[in-house]
This record gives C-alpha cells, structure tokens and sequence, in this order.
C-alpha cells in the first residue's frame, strides 16, 4: 500500500500528457487489484450467497482479463511501434559487479 500511494503521487507530480500508456495503465490495475483482493470475503465466508459468490468471481475474472490486456497491449506497442526493445540500463559490467560483490562479502 506504501508503494501504490508513493506511486502514485510521484505520478501526480509529472503532466499528463508525459505519462505513457503504462504508468496510465498501471494506475488502473493498482485499483484492479484492490478488487482481486476480494472486499467482500468475508460476507463471502460468514453469509454464503450466490450474489456474493458472482461478485467476488467478477472481481478475479475482471483483474485477470485486465492484466492480459496490458501484456497484449504492451507487447504490441513493443512490436508495432517503433520502441527500443533492448534496455541499455543494464548491462554485463552491472551484473558482475553485483554478482562479485554480493558473493565477496
């Protein structure tokens, strides 16, 4: 929760039209997930109804479809437009430096 409200304001700070389609979307699925976490569980386990059951199937089914809708369309915005596909944030030197020093110490 933390890390969402940081994420959050951090992303309040910047204009929108900077943000990209992934912060965009990464702000939906934020609340998505607080969906996927079944709110209403435990009228789900203390009173047992049909409507509680559909609902809190709704909420999974409803994250899951969003979440593979984001890799699709990310994967496509990686694949159809013109995006560096290699990161030049990390590199060779980067991981020997971390192996090296994680294991040296």
């Amino acid at each position: 929760i933390g890390f969402a409200i940081y994420y959050w304001l951090s992303l309040r700070t910047m204009r929108r039209e900077k943000l990209v389609f992934e912060q965009k979307y990464i702000r939906v699925l934020g609340l998505l997930l607080l969906l996927f976490n079944d709110p209403i569980y435990a009228s789900t386990i203390l009173h047992p109804t049909l409507a509680s059951a559909v609902f809190s199937s709704m909420f999974i089914i409803t994250f899951v479809c969003a979440l593979l809708l984001f890799w699709i369309a990310a994967f496509q915005r990686v694949y159809r437009e013109s995006t560096q596909v290699k990161s030049k944030a990390l590199s060779l030197t980067k991981l020997v430096y971390i192996f090296v020093r994680r294991f040296l110490k």
